[in-house]
């Protein structure tokens, strides 16, 4: 109900830079960086759509699409509809592709952790029971998507990026995943 972002940017946005500045097709070459909301966006797009991007950075992102309580959000961005938010919920979308191929990510938090990198496995799902980390807790919620990512083929690592929720850290996190 608050538009159609995903659509705009794989269905708009990528043909018209295929098509006007000579980039390559190969899903390779391709990759999608975002901060906070925009991260879970980043990881969002690219498990929904890994023909498209071969890797993503999620700079401090959430767990999934979120306006509040899962409720709060399936009514406020979904109208209501609880399968329209699972086909945007990166762990949900995740877990109904099965096993990734060539798919890699990198989530950044603005936190001073040890730097966790785990290989693709096609392990399954992760054991029941876990309570979802605090929304606030980006160490938590990178290394529970990490997890869940790696366990179906997805290379990925949670790196540290001391600092804050803030511009000033997500402006260094960006520039390193320019390197």
């Amino acid at each position: 109900v608050r538009g159609n972002a995903a659509d705009h940017l794989t269905k708009d946005v990528v043909p018209y830079i295929l098509s006007n500045f000579g980039v390559s097709r190969d899903s390779a070459n391709w990759g999608i960086v975002g901060w906070s909301a925009g991260g879970t966006c980043a990881l969002t797009l690219s498990v929904m759509h890994p023909e498209r991007f071969g890797a993503f950075v999620d700079i401090d992102g959430q767990l999934g699409p979120t306006a509040g309580t899962k409720q709060q959000t399936i009514a406020r961005l979904f109208g209501g509809d609880a399968d329209a938010w699972a086909a945007f919920d990166p762990r949900t979308v995740i877990a109904k592709h099965g096993a990734y191929s060539g798919l890699s990510g990198w989530f950044a938090v603005s936190v001073d952790t040890p730097t966790v990198y785990r290989a693709p496995t096609d392990a399954g799902p992760l054991p029941a029971g876990d309570t979802d980390p605090n929304p606030e807790d980006h160490a938590a919620i990178a290394n529970r998507l990490s997890q869940s990512a790696s366990s179906h083929g997805i290379e990925c690592a949670v790196v540290p990026n001391p600092g804050k929720h803030d511009f000033s850290s997500a402006a260094s996190a960006f520039a390193v995943a320019q390197i």
